[in-house]
């Protein structure tokens, strides 16, 4: 929607057989196998890269599955723009489970890393391939890695993840439940506003071959979260133990420093948490 937006002409790629939203051109293609994209690379000036496989448990049931994706599809696509021979510049999201969470600060793009999940060490490998053949083969990228995302330009869809997960009990009547205190934070981002950000940061010179934390207008835990969508479809939120896998994998708080965004563009965010809350009504 951010390009349509923009009026940019735009090839939109895909495994569906035809464009989630009706878009043309598109080109339907596997990551696996993107050959036919060949000639289109010649004349493209910036691939968003954002096909792959999410979740966190997932990725160690089905690892062959997250490493095809999220991956040897980059590697395909890399190897392809090599084969082209006209690099437009790969603009890549990453994500907020490469850090290791800390309660004292907020993260800046050079805090340590700790990856819990096959997703994880998926997109902390990616973010090396892209350095890696920019050093080897001139091609350029752009990283941007983002908290949590919220909302959505799709059709039907209304959000992702666990906050999809706590409005589809909320609306269905049922109480959230959250594991333990639920007193990790997070910096959130609307989904519209995150693709604004992107491809703004896509034009700069200040963002080629650099890595970016996408901060959001708010920070919020998981419990002032949950506690705000029960209100909002008066449910109740519960606390629940920890699943021993579930706390295995969890980062504590993750707040971003967007301080190396900022010094390069004014980031401007039409949504917040609050606001979106109060366009959300019950099918």
């Amino acid at each position: 929607m951010a390009l349509k937006r923009s009026s940019r002409p735009f090839l939109a790629v895909g495994r569906r057989d035809v464009s989630v939203d009706g878009h043309q051109p598109y080109l339907c293609a596997n990551m696996t196998d993107i050959g036919g994209l060949l000639q289109t690379l010649s004349t493209v000036r910036v691939v968003f890269m954002f096909a792959g496989r999410t979740g966190t448990l997932d990725g160690f049931e089905r690892p062959e599955e997250f490493l095809d994706t999220n991956e040897r599809g980059l590697l395909n696509l890399l190897n392809l723009i090599r084969q082209a021979g006209s690099f437009p510049r790969v603009v890549f999201p990453s994500t907020r489970l490469v850090y290791r969470g800390d309660d004292t600060r907020s993260l800046p793009e050079e805090a340590p890393k700790q990856c819990n999940t096959v997703y994880a060490i998926n997109k902390l490998a990616s973010e090396a391939y892209l350095e890696m053949y920019s050093n080897v083969f001139g091609i350029p990228y752009t990283v941007m890695r983002i908290c949590v995302p919220y909302g959505s330009s799709v059709s039907g869809s209304r959000s992702y993840g666990t906050m999809q997960h706590f409005i589809a009990k909320a609306m269905g009547g049922e109480d959230i439940a959250i594991f333990g205190d639920g007193e990790q934070r997070r910096t959130l981002i609307h989904a519209d506003d995150l693709a604004d950000i992107m491809l703004q940061a896509s034009d700069r010179e200040e963002t080629l071959n650099r890595i970016c934390n996408i901060g959001g207008a708010d920070v919020l835990s998981i419990a002032q979260i949950a506690g705000k969508i029960a209100a909002k479809f008066k449910v109740a939120v519960k606390s629940v133990p920890w699943p021993a896998s579930h706390l295995a994998i969890e980062t504590g708080d993750t707040v971003f420093d967007d301080t190396v965004l900022r010094e390069i563009l004014v980031p401007k965010y039409k949504w917040t948490f609050d606001l979106w809350l109060e366009e959300l009504s019950l099918p």
